[in-house]
């Protein structure tokens, strides 16, 4: 039986204490990034803007650095659930397994997003895994103390609960999506939101920052690997994108914008 690890009254999956890189040095060096605030392009801003100097000091005694290598697991479906996660380089998947094994990807996860944040106020469980697609580096914050923090500043809980409410919509739209749209409906929009979110590595005419295999599209659309490359394959052949293994670099825009044809009033009343 896995023994939890007991520090500073705290009690931490070993999977969670031992990924805990160089502690001290790293750990000083992301408290030292989250007083000083945010980069440029750190979208974790609004995790931080409703906190004042003080408040944010207090993250050093709150915060566990911990890096993930590509390819390693940050959560397990239905292993113990101990905190939440704030992403601060790199992109990670959160998917759900079907019974006969499939991999359906709920969402990705790059700086500044969260992850277990709905486990903290309920399940005991993670409901989801989660997988780092790239050299990975997120903070993580145990239950009481998030709980704790969220208690004493109620701007954060209240921004915290805009964006839940914000995932509950997507989640809702991708239900939707997946009914009534087609395969090339479905990857054009993924991938111009792939770029709106995440941008790309060398501004206009490079690829998508965010690098995702046939089989990760196909299991963020609904659509099984043969349609993902076939549609992938029809998108280049027409001059709209390019691609190379996982980089993709969107071509033609204006004419992917056309195939995500907007659903129709009905459907979309259901967002409201």
């Amino acid at each position: 039986m896995t023994q939890a690890v007991l520090v500073n009254n705290q009690t931490y999956h070993p999977l969670i204490w031992n990924k805990a890189v160089s502690y001290k040095t790293t750990k000083q060096r992301l408290v030292d990034r989250l007083i000083d605030g945010p980069s440029e392009n750190d979208r974790s801003n609004w995790f931080f803007s409703e906190l004042k100097a003080d408040a944010r000091a207090e993250l050093e005694k709150a915060w566990k650095p911990i890096q993930y290598e590509k390819g390693e697991t940050i959560m397990r479906e239905g292993a113990p659930s101990h905190g939440a996660y704030l992403v601060r380089r790199g992109f990670i998947k959160v998917f759900q397994k079907s019974p006969e094994g499939k991999q359906l990807i709920v969402k990705l996860a790059g700086p500044g997003d969260l992850l277990g944040e709905g486990n903290v106020f309920g399940s005991d469980t993670c409901l989801v895994s989660a997988q780092a697609l790239e050299p990975t580096e997120v903070a993580f914050i145990a239950r009481g103390d998030f709980l704790d923090l969220l208690g004493r500043h109620p701007a954060l809980a209240f921004t915290l609960m805009v964006k839940l409410a914000q995932e509950i919509n997507i989640l809702r739209y991708r239900l939707l999506e997946a009914t009534y749209e087609g395969g090339k409906q479905k990857i054009a929009r993924l991938l111009l939101e792939l770029e709106k979110k995440y941008g790309t590595e060398n501004g206009a005419d490079s690829p998508l920052r965010i690098r995702l295999s046939r089989a990760d599209i196909g299991a963020m659309t609904g659509l099984s690997c043969e349609t993902t490359i076939r549609v992938l394959s029809e998108l280049e052949s027409r001059g709209l994108i390019q691609t190379e293994a996982s980089r993709i670099i969107l071509i033609d825009k204006d004419t992917l914008h056309q195939l995500t044809e907007p659903m129709p009033p009905a459907f979309m009343g259901h967002l409201r």
